[in-house]
């Protein structure tokens, strides 16, 4: 009994051994089959042709691709402000007088019509200034004054009619910016 154990044991150290090595004589077989095949055809692609001929672009031709464009312009306002309307995207192409960028005014109008308010007070200031000036300019005629008096008040006249220009100078910038 102690026979067929043992023949049944070299059996199974046997079996895996032929196996493994019938796995790699079949592949070392079929590695020289294919060094002795010839190459595979290579099939060509489908393409479209057309002739060369000379003449004028019918269409247009679309791709993707980037553009630098030979001169770019960057845009920044000289006044601060809420923008309301935008024009055209970037990359569109824009000729002379498409409005870009619109900013909110009514800031603006506000400050010039504070602006005007200022300068009608400084020109009424300024008027009044001139005729104390002419009525100092009688009584010094008269000696019923000093001279001091008459300069001081030469000065006051000047000096408001300086801040009725220097707000109208404001009121036109205000415009531009407008």
């Amino acid at each position: 009994m102690v026979i067929p154990f043992v023949q049944n044991r070299r059996w199974l150290l046997a079996t895996p051994v032929l196996v493994i090595s019938g796995g790699l004589a079949l592949h070392f077989y079929r590695l020289h089959q294919a060094d002795d095949s010839p190459p595979p055809e290579m099939t060509p692609w489908a393409l479209q042709t057309a002739p060369v001929e000379r003449g004028s672009v019918a269409g247009s031709i679309q791709s993707i691709a980037v553009i630098d464009a030979p001169q770019v312009i960057t845009l920044s306002p000289q006044v601060q402000g809420t923008v309301v309307n935008v024009g055209p995207r970037a990359g569109v192409a824009v000729k002379r007088g498409v409005l870009l960028v619109r900013i909110d005014a009514r800031t603006f109008e506000s400050n010039l019509s504070a602006l005007r308010q200022q300068y009608r007070a400084a020109e009424a200031q300024a008027d009044y200034a001139e005729k104390q000036q002419a009525r100092f300019d009688s009584l010094l005629a008269q000696n019923a004054i000093s001279q001091s008096q008459v300069d001081q008040a030469r000065s006051a006249a000047k000096s408001a009619r300086a801040q009725a220009h220097a707000l109208a100078d404001q009121i036109a910038t205000q415009r531009v910016n407008l």
